[in-house]
């Protein structure tokens, strides 16, 4: 199984296994899960979810400051 893996204008295929959820993905990548807004398909997802082989995935970085 693969999916679409989307952040910062790259794109590249990942390989994931069946019942692997995004917080996992996300945790392989090395990416803090609370600086991160997740699109799955184009809809706001939660960290429980578990994609589908060819879902699409884009990891948006939320910027904060003051």
């Amino acid at each position: 199984m693969s999916l679409e893996f989307l952040r910062k204008g790259k794109k590249e295929k990942m390989p994931f296994i069946k019942g692997t959820t995004l917080k996992d993905i996300l945790k392989q990548k090395g990416i803090n899960t609370e600086t991160v807004l997740i699109k799955l398909n184009g809809t706001i997802a939660t960290l429980e979810e578990k994609p589908k082989d060819k879902d699409k995935l884009e990891i948006l970085d939320i910027i904060s400051g003051g």
